[in-house]
Order: C-alpha cells, then structure tokens, then sequence
C-alpha cells in the first residue's frame, strides 16, 4: 500500500512539474499561439513567453511579403537544436529551438524560422489554388477557424486550467457544439483525401521539390541575402550546401541533397530576374507571386496529364528543364 501511495505521489510531483515545463502563450499578434516545452534534455536556457517575440516579428516580415492570406501558424519552441526546425503542415506547427545565450547560433534560427513558414505559405497557396484541392481548402480553413474560436476559451480559463469565471462559463454556452463541429471537420478532411488519394500523392511528388526551393527562396527575400540559408546550415552544421544558396546555377538536376536541392540549378536566375529587382523597387510580394505562379502552372499542366494517364511515369529532369525556361 504505501508503495502504492509513493508511486501516486511521485506521479503527481512529476505531472506538477510537467505542467510548469510547458505552457502556452497567447500575447503574440501572428500567431494563433505559442507553446513552449522546456522539458527537452537540451542544456539550453528556459524559454518564456517573451522569446517568442523575435518569431512574431519575423512572421510579420513573412505575412507582408506573403500574395497569400497565412492563416492558422501556430509556433512550438522547445529545447532542441535549431538544425532540427520543422513544419508540421498537417497541424500548421512550426517547431523551432535555439539557444539563446548565443547571438552568433541564435541569429541564423531567423532563416530557418523563415524557412518553415514559407513552407506554410506555398502549402496554402497551392491548396488555395489549384481546383483539384479547392474543397480540402475551404475544409482547412474551416478547421482553422474552429480551433481560434477555441483558443478564446483558452485565454478566459483560470491558472489551474479550470473555466470558472462568468465570461468562461457564458463562452461554454454559446459554444457548446465547437468539438463536435471539429470533430466534423476533421472527419470530412480524412474522407476527402481517402476519397482522393492518386491526387494527393501526385500533388505530394511533384510538389516537394518545389517545396523546399521556394521556403528558401522566401528566406532569401525576407533577410534580403541570396545566400541566407547556406550559410545558417554551414554555421549550425558545419557542412557547406553551396546549393541552398540562391546564387547557385546550374544546366542539371541536384540530387545529392534530395528534394531540397533538386531543382536548384534556377536559383540564380530567380534570384537576378525576380528577388533581387524586388527587393530594390519595393515590390517582393509580386515576385514571389510570381515565382508561385510558374510553378503553379507547371505542378497544374503534370497534374492533369497524371491524372489523364495511368502509366504515368514521374519524370524530374523534364520538369527541371520546362521550369527552368519559364524563368526570365
């Protein structure tokens, strides 16, 4: 019995101190929230909600030189490394983590930060955009909205987690039907892509090469520096990516860095014709609109002739080469 007692205690002490290890934080302006976990096994300073002040002005940045209407980023800070910066686009998380007592690390978190959004934003864009997937669209954003509409309950409970206040209490009323409406919603998204799978996976290869080029590229036009994610990666790795950087040029696909290089043999012509004039006259968020819109023609076009044939084969190098004589 007492062994019984010690465990429960000792589950208790544990759950306690978890739940100071992780919080969440509503004061930001472009996020629907942030939360942080300063449980990892990094040895990095703890984080509090005042860190996450350098993203949401950065995630201003992005938002002004986005052609699209972002919506629904939500930031996860934890103790990891920064080389480990992730997007989950199911959830729209962006997970970042940099130790903050080290300017010269911490500094190149902004172009890996930036990075994951302008994964967001090409996500959303092609969702948005190419009809096939307009219906998942409007599904995400409903989703999206359903889940703000919680987060107000969040910012009205008690600091033990309890909705005990009259405006909690009212919102409850008012709002007695939301997890229903998601669970609703969540259903209708997972039957629209069983129902659609050859369009999804199809979607899923042509797009991620462009995925990755793009994320940079945004990267590159916010930080106004061709070269800024190359040399985040050197400086956090300590291996030199000369194909990450924007002024890279090349007749051939690259390969030796998966999908995120693949397609990078147009990046220095991106970045003279479109990026770089932007960024003189003012006008970043036509170019990267522009930028979208090539590629969006040329994903459309392999789509349809996909979806038309059912011994389509994915064929890189011809898209490389079709992609690359668009840009001018």
């Amino acid at each position: 019995m007492r062994t019984i007692i010690f465990i429960f205690l000792t589950l208790c002490s544990t759950l306690t101190l978890a739940s100071i290890k992780s919080f969440k934080c509503y004061d930001v302006k472009h996020f629907n929230y942030v939360s942080i976990n300063n449980s990892e096994i990094e040895a990095f300073p703890d984080y509090q909600c005042d860190d996450a002040r350098r993203f949401d002005q950065l995630m201003e940045q992005v938002k002004s030189v986005s052609p699209i209407n972002l919506y629904g980023v939500n930031l996860f800070l934890s103790k990891r490394k920064p080389k480990k910066g992730k997007n989950n686009l199911d959830f729209n998380h962006v997970r970042m983590g940099f130790n903050k007592d080290l300017p010269e690390v911490s500094k190149h978190v902004d172009a890996i930060f930036i990075h994951e959004v302008g994964h967001s934003i090409f996500h959303q864009y092609l969702l948005k955009e190419i009809s096939y997937f307009s219906s998942l669209y409007d599904l995400d954003r409903k989703k999206d909205s359903l889940f703000n509409t919680l987060l107000e309950r969040n910012s009205l409970l008690s600091d033990t987690g309890k909705c005990e206040s009259p405006e909690c209490i009212k919102w409850n009323v008012e709002n007695s039907n939301i997890f229903s409406e998601i669970r609703k919603t969540k259903l209708e998204m997972e039957d629209w892509s069983k129902n659609n799978k050859k369009k999804v996976f199809i979607l899923t290869r042509l797009a991620a090469p462009y995925h990755e080029l793009f994320a940079d590229i945004v990267a590159a036009a916010v930080l106004n520096d061709p070269e800024a994610t190359s040399n985040a990666l050197y400086d956090l790795l300590k291996v030199a990516i000369p194909c990450r950087s924007m002024k890279y040029s090349s007749e051939c696909l690259n390969d030796t860095q998966g999908v995120h290089c693949l397609y990078s043999g147009v990046r220095e012509a991106i970045w003279n014709s479109l990026i770089s004039p932007a960024l003189s006259n003012g006008d970043v968020k036509n170019a990267i609109e522009a930028v979208l819109l090539i590629i969006k023609g040329e994903i459309e076009s392999e789509l349809d002739n996909a979806l038309e044939n059912d011994d389509w084969i994915y064929n890189p190098d011809l898209y490389f080469k079709s992609f690359k004589s668009k840009i001018h």
